[in-house]
């Protein structure tokens, strides 16, 4: 089944709500059962396809609006989701 996004959900403030199917985990983070991830500041998406990237930390960490506090809980959790149960962490290159 294709997930589409609808953007008009987007807040005038520049804040997404949580959408259809997922859950709101935490105040930067929405999840969905299957473990995909949204940020609510942004709208960026994680696919539960590549939560086993082991560079998200990297990845993020060139984001403004990126908070490693929420996103740590809220990735283990979509991991724990997925069925995964074993993730590493690069934390440089």
């Amino acid at each position: 089944m294709e997930r589409v996004i609808d953007t008009s959900i987007k807040k005038d403030y520049g804040f997404w709500v949580c959408p259809n199917g997922y859950d709101s985990y935490n105040d930067d983070w929405h999840i969905s059962p299957n473990g995909d991830l949204m940020s609510s500041k942004s709208g960026y998406e994680i696919g539960s396809d590549v939560l086993e990237h082991d560079d998200w930390i990297l990845n993020l960490s060139e984001k403004r609006w990126f908070d490693a506090n929420t996103f740590i809980p809220a990735y283990y959790e979509a991991c724990r989701r997925k069925g995964l149960t074993f993730v590493q962490m690069r934390v440089s290159y």
